[in-house]
């Protein structure tokens, strides 16, 4: 039983679906509404959106499938076990692919984007496409000089 109006009472059908609902109601900010059914679905769709960003100890919801459609359950998940999770071998078979890892290298590229420790050096690649810092030899177009007055 709810109000529909003042002093009017008003009942609210029962959920005869098969599908699980929750007992829902959003009013107007000064008025109210009427009760509904909804899904959990659309429970889940109509929280709000975080705009504050993510943290490690933050939870989501999730949807639980089990690998697959049929037993499909929804349950907080803490970031921090995604996290975990996207660093795992169900993953990368999942991808197709090894996520990286957050000490990996590309050659002799630094993870801050430097290559080589010395500066005014030529960028060139070297045997099977290694990118080098140095001073361009002859072979690779340059001089082989390590100054403009010895060039």
């Amino acid at each position: 039983m709810y109000s529909s109006a003042a002093n009017t009472p008003a009942r609210l059908a029962a959920n005869t679906t098969s599908t699980l609902k929750t007992l829902t109601m959003k009013g107007t900010g000064s008025a109210g509404a009427a009760p509904a059914w909804s899904d959990v679905s659309t429970l889940i769709n109509s929280l709000g959106e975080g705009t504050s960003p993510a943290q490690r100890n933050d939870y989501i919801v999730a949807q639980y499938a089990g690998g697959g459609t049929s037993t499909t359950t929804y349950h907080r998940r803490k970031l921090s076990n995604i996290f975990k999770a996207l660093n795992s071998d169900d993953v990368t078979d999942a991808l197709g692919f090894t996520p990286a890892t957050n000490s990996h290298s590309h050659g002799n590229i630094t993870n801050d984007g430097k290559v080589g420790s010395d500066a005014n050096k030529a960028l060139y690649t070297t045997t099977n496409g290694v990118i080098t810092a140095a001073t361009l030899p002859i072979e690779a177009g340059g001089t082989g000089a390590t100054t403009a007055a010895n060039a």
